[in-house]
């Protein structure tokens, strides 16, 4: 596990742990649940199951990490299948990003989040810029890649909490500086998305403020 919440403008008092982990298959089964388990064993994908253990191997390390005991952190999803985490009756967020090497998440008692990672090296089409964006934003990001806007985006969506029921261009950057943007719904809530490479990936976490 990689912790990487000191890459963040974050404040002092903001409980955030931001981190990621490798999908290899040398986690070991028995940090998961019966429930998971029995989940596991019905992916057929060797590589699906890779990333599930890989998954809830680096939730089990960043609550290790938080000073909890994971056996009693509680792993469950809502109806759009957005994760969350229950501990002693306290919930937590989670988001939570994979792609075919790697897994990333967010943890917070407080703070709701959404994160998403691809490599830099992903080819994606100019057609994709056009529906990501809209009118307001094109100058303002103009000359950036389009798999980091994809990224940001994303995380908006994630944040929203919604899944597909929001388009990406529904919610409009506002103002960008290096790493830090500032975006907002159709709704005016308001949200501070960093995005930044690491070990050549565009990583992006989005929260409210």
């Amino acid at each position: 596990m990689q912790i990487l919440t000191h890459l963040l403008p974050l404040k002092p008092t903001d409980e955030l742990v931001l981190a990621w982990n490798r999908v290899e298959d040398k986690h070991p089964k028995e940090i998961l649940t019966s429930d998971e388990r029995r989940e596991y064993d019905g992916f057929k994908s060797g590589t699906r199951k890779q990333e599930y253990l890989a998954t809830r191997r680096l939730i089990w390390d960043m609550v290790e990490h938080l000073n909890l005991d994971p056996a009693q952190f509680l792993l469950q999803k809502d109806e759009f299948g957005n994760p969350s985490g229950l501990y002693q009756k306290n919930e937590y967020k989670i988001s939570i990003a994979h792609t075919n090497r790697h897994v990333l998440c967010a943890i917070s008692p407080e703070i709701e989040l959404g994160v998403d990672m691809e490599p830099k090296s992903r080819k994606v089409p100019d057609r994709l810029r056009d529906r990501v964006l809209n009118s307001d934003e094109v100058e303002l990001i103009k000359g950036e890649q389009t798999i980091r806007i994809w990224t940001i985006k994303e995380a908006m969506v994630k944040l929203q909490g919604q899944g597909m029921r929001t388009n990406l261009n529904d919610c409009t950057l506002l103002s960008a500086r290096d790493s830090q943007f500032i975006a907002t719904f159709n709704d005016d809530n308001r949200a501070k998305i960093c995005s930044f490479v690491h070990e050549n990936h565009w990583l992006a976490i989005a929260w409210n403020i």
